[in-house]
């Protein structure tokens, strides 16, 4: 369904979020509410109920996301960085529940959401939902590469890389999005070609996706099969 994020605030409490694109494995896909009930070891749950909102980025016929946030603040936080939480999503026709792990993390500037996507029968499109927290002093990216994708086969080895052999040009421009709470998607088309000019075999990948800023770089990590299901 989705990813569930979460970032420490104090000591005892937290920020729970996530965001989602508005087509669900559901009969409608709008989503009424989310009910959280989170723990960590040796504890009852605390349930909490999220009524989501919808944004979009600023690109042209861009879609529509569904975004959740609650604010844990529970004892349990002080001795765990991890929280077991099982997500109940409600529509008006669908009640889908699914549990998951979830590190509590430190604040980020940037909080991405990676996806990959069928773009035709014989190519792919890896994403990054980026999701601006705040933005840190002189942050910038220093040439044309604003995503950057690599991938790698079960054995770790970078097959594929969207850098490979290019000359970007020295050009400084921002991070995008600027505005905390703002949405921004990066994409890159792949059509399951190695390096070595070779089309990749059926089986289980992973790929890198960054945003090469300076002074920090962002990223995150997806894994996903080929052919994509």
């Amino acid at each position: 369904m989705f990813d569930l994020h979460a970032t420490r605030l104090t000591d005892s409490s937290a920020q729970f979020r996530f965001v989602t694109t508005s087509t669900l494995r559901a009969d409608d896909n709008t989503i009424r509410y989310v009910d959280l009930a989170l723990r960590t070891s040796n504890h009852q749950a605390d349930s909490l109920l999220v009524f989501p909102t919808i944004a979009r980025d600023d690109s042209p016929n861009s879609p529509l996301f569904i975004i959740g946030e609650a604010l844990w603040e529970s004892p349990q936080l002080r001795t765990s960085s991890t929280v077991r939480a099982d997500i109940s999503v409600v529509t008006s026709s669908n009640h889908i529940v699914f549990a998951q792990d979830v590190e509590v993390l430190d604040p980020v500037a940037l909080d991405l959401y990676p996806s990959v996507r069928a773009a035709n029968d014989t190519s792919i499109t890896f994403s990054c939902l980026a999701r601006r927290v705040f933005v840190p002093r002189g942050e910038y990216l220093p040439s044309s590469e604003v995503f950057r994708v690599r991938v790698s086969d079960e054995q770790g080895q970078v097959i594929w890389s969207s850098d490979e052999d290019m000359a970007f040009l020295a050009l400084v421009s921002l991070v995008q999005p600027q505005t905390s709470g703002r949405l921004h998607v990066y994409e890159m088309p792949w059509n399951g070609v190695a390096t070595n000019g070779r089309r990749i075999k059926p089986g289980t990948y992973t790929a890198d996706l960054t945003i090469p800023s300076r002074p920090l770089e962002y990223g995150t990590r997806i894994t996903f099969t080929w052919p994509l299901r």
